[in-house]
């Protein structure tokens, strides 16, 4: 380790002001490139990441539509349950039978009164 920290200190012995200043701006112009090339990656990615968008865009309305489709049959459905006229004629004779079941029988007797008196 003492070889090293030796053969830094002899390397930097001979090194000047401008020297520092050329290699940090080396340095500089290498980090830049380095950014220019990553940009075309980084939009390389980002156009494969809205071809994903789009396919899971595609299948959400793919399943959307199913979706409204069975609620649009579903509406269907129950718009014609509803929109039926009531049978007032089966409703009518189960009230009937009902109330015919509740009353007391007429008797023979009831009917010659009601002819006799009018």
């Amino acid at each position: 380790m003492r070889d090293l920290t030796n053969w830094l200190r002899k390397q930097w012995e001979g090194i000047s002001f401008r020297k520092v200043v050329v290699l940090v701006g080396i340095f500089l112009i290498a980090g830049g490139l380095a950014q220019m090339f990553s940009l075309d990656v980084a939009f390389l990615f980002a156009g494969d990441l809205m071809a994903y968008f789009e396919l899971f865009a595609i299948v959400g309305m793919i399943a959307a539509r199913s979706h409204i489709q069975l609620l649009v049959r579903a509406s269907k459905d129950w718009l014609r349950r509803v929109s039926l006229p009531p049978r007032r004629g089966r409703v009518r004779q189960i009230l009937t039978r009902a109330a015919r079941a509740l009353l007391p029988p007429k008797s023979d007797d009831e009917d010659r009164l009601a002819c006799v008196l009018t």
